[in-house]
C-alpha cells in the first residue's frame, strides 16, 4: 500500500457518516483495495452474491473507479447486481490517493428490472435465486435524491481527508515523482523520452501511470501545467504574449496562443 493512511482518524469519520445516512462506507486504494469500511458486514444480498462473484464485484467497481478518477466529482452507478453505488475520488494535487465508496442500496421500488437482474446472476453463479429475491425484497428502497446528497457529503469527506492529511502519498509514488519533476521543469524542454528518463521509467509504464491517476496523458498534463502557468502570469504580471510563451515552454508564441485557446 503505497498511501498512508491515518486509519483510526479515518475510521471515526466513516462511524459518524453511517451513524448520519445509514449507509455503509469504506476507504479504498487508487487500485480499489479495501482498506477500512463501516459496518463491515455487508448486506444480505451482497453476501449471498459475493460468495461466489466476488471478483466480479471488483471488476464492477474498477471499471466506474476509471471513470471517476479523471476529476473530482462523485460518480454514482449500478453495480452488476444492479445496486446503487457512489465514487468520491480521493485526490491531491499531485495524485489520485484512494476513494471513499457508499454502496448496497436499493433504489427500484417495483423489482421488475431488478427481478431479472437476480435470474442472471443466479444463472451464471449457481446462486438460489429466491434467496437472492428475498434477500432484496427486505432491503429499504432509498430514494435517488438522499443517495446524490450522501454522494455530495461524501465528496466533502473525501476533500478532508486530504486536507487534514489522513490520506497522504508516498513521495516514492510514480505520479507524485511526476508532478514533482513537472513542476519544476515544465518551461524548459519536455519531451516523453526525457521525463521517463529522469523518472527512471519506460514510456509505457508512465504513460498507464498518469493516465490512472490523473486522467491524461504525460504530455498533456506538461501542456496543462504551462497553461495553468500562462493564466496566472496573464492575470498577474504586465508580460507581452511572446514573453509569457517564452517563460511557459512554448517556444512559438502563434502556437502558444493557439494551445490557449483550445484548453
Amino acid at each position: 500500500m503505497a498511501q498512508k493512511f491515518d486509519l483510526p482518524r479515518i475510521q471515526a469519520i466513516l462511524t459518524d457518516f453511517y451513524q448520519l445516512t445509514g449507509f455503509r462506507v469504506g476507504i479504498y486504494t487508487p487500485e480499489l483495495e479495501m482498506v477500512a469500511e463501516y459496518p463491515q458486514e455487508h448486506c444480505a444480498l451482497c453476501a449471498l452474491v459475493r460468495s461466489r462473484a466476488r471478483g466480479q464485484c471488483r471488476k464492477s467497481d474498477m471499471a466506474h473507479g476509471q471513470l471517476a478518477c479523471t476529476g473530482s466529482e462523485f460518480s454514482s452507478y449500478a453495480c452488476h447486481a444492479g445496486l446503487t453505488e457512489s465514487l468520491a475520488p480521493i485526490r491531491s494535487e499531485r495524485a489520485l490517493l484512494g476513494y471513499l465508496m457508499i454502496g448496497q442500496l436499493r433504489t427500484d421500488p417495483t423489482c421488475a428490472a431488478q427481478k431479472s437482474q437476480l435470474k442472471r446472476l443466479a444463472r451464471k453463479w449457481g446462486l438460489d435465486f429466491s434467496a437472492l429475491q428475498s434477500a432484496y425484497d427486505a432491503m429499504p428502497v432509498v430514494p435517488a435524491k438522499q443517495i446524490t446528497a450522501a454522494a455530495h457529503i461524501l465528496q466533502v469527506c473525501a476533500a478532508h481527508l486530504c486536507a487534514e492529511n489522513m490520506v497522504a502519498p508516498d513521495r516514492q509514488l510514480l505520479p507524485v515523482r511526476f508532478s514533482d519533476y513537472l513542476a519544476q521543469n515544465y518551461a524548459g524542454h519536455v519531451t516523453l523520452d526525457k521525463l521517463c528518463a529522469a523518472l527512471g521509467v519506460g514510456k509505457s509504464t508512465l504513460t498507464a501511470s498518469c493516465q490512472a491517476h490523473f486522467g491524461a496523458s504525460p504530455m498533456e498534463l506538461v501542456t496543462r501545467q504551462r497553461i495553468r502557468r500562462a493564466q496566472t502570469l496573464l492575470r498577474q504580471s504586465s508580460l507581452s504574449v511572446a514573453q509569457i510563451a517564452e517563460n511557459t515552454g512554448f517556444a512559438d508564441p502563434n502556437y502558444f496562443a493557439k494551445v490557449f485557446r483550445r484548453q
